[in-house]
């Protein structure tokens, strides 16, 4: 009996391990799919996982670094600003009262009750040395200052003076005559370089025009 001619049928499906010959018998599928075979293998090294490598890390922090460098001086700058608008009007205040008071009585008084100052906040502290008196509160003080010589009014951006970063000053009309060329005068008084710039914005100065920490205009 003359055997019958093997057909082998290939087929385009994936997965199907025989395939039936026309007499029957079972014939291994020689079909090479492509869509298996371009599929990559991984190594347990190469694999990725749900995570993010130590250098996308490290880049990640790398750029939060220098976006803080570059923003935090700006906002520092931002806040000793605006502290040193608000301390502009309460010096302002503080002179105008002075020079009131001198009117009715030919003299200066340190005593802020006695001048009538509105405080934005009551001061935490009070000290007083001769007739100065430095005023604290929680977001600055303000000193009166009238027996050295330069009688002016100063208000600084902390509770002490010795930790004020930027002040503002007014010197009072009447000086004595060592100082009578800084009647009415108005200072800015910087310590760091953001108060500097404050400074130099405040007085229309490039530098400090006495010592090298004072701008008067």
């Amino acid at each position: 009996m003359k055997k019958e001619k093997e057909i082998v049928f290939s087929s385009p499906l994936a997965g199907e391990d025989t395939r039936r010959a026309g007499d029957g018998n079972e014939k291994k599928n020689i079909f090479c799919d492509p869509l298996i075979r371009a599929t990559p293998t991984f190594s347990r090294q190469g694999r990725r996982d749900n995570g993010f490598t130590l250098i996308e890390l490290l880049v990640v922090v790398l750029i939060i670094g220098i976006l803080a460098a570059i923003a935090l001086p700006q906002y520092q700058k931002a806040v000793l600003k605006s502290r040193y608008a608000t301390l502009k009007p309460l010096t302002r205040a503080i002179a105008d009262a002075e020079e009131v008071y001198y009117l009715e009585n030919n003299e200066y008084n340190s005593d802020v009750d006695v001048l009538g100052i509105d405080w934005p906040e009551p001061p935490t502290e009070t000290t007083c040395k001769d007739i100065d008196c430095e005023y604290s509160f929680n977001r600055g003080y303000c000193s009166i200052n009238l027996s050295d010589g330069e009688k002016r009014i100063v208000c600084g951006n902390a509770p002490t003076s010795a930790d004020s970063e930027i002040n503002y000053r007014i010197y009072l009309q009447h000086q004595g005559s060592k100082f009578i060329d800084l009647a009415g005068k108005h200072a800015c008084v910087a310590t760091s370089q953001a108060a500097h710039d404050i400074c130099k914005a405040e007085s229309g100065l490039t530098a400090p025009n006495r010592k090298t920490t004072i701008y008067y205009w």
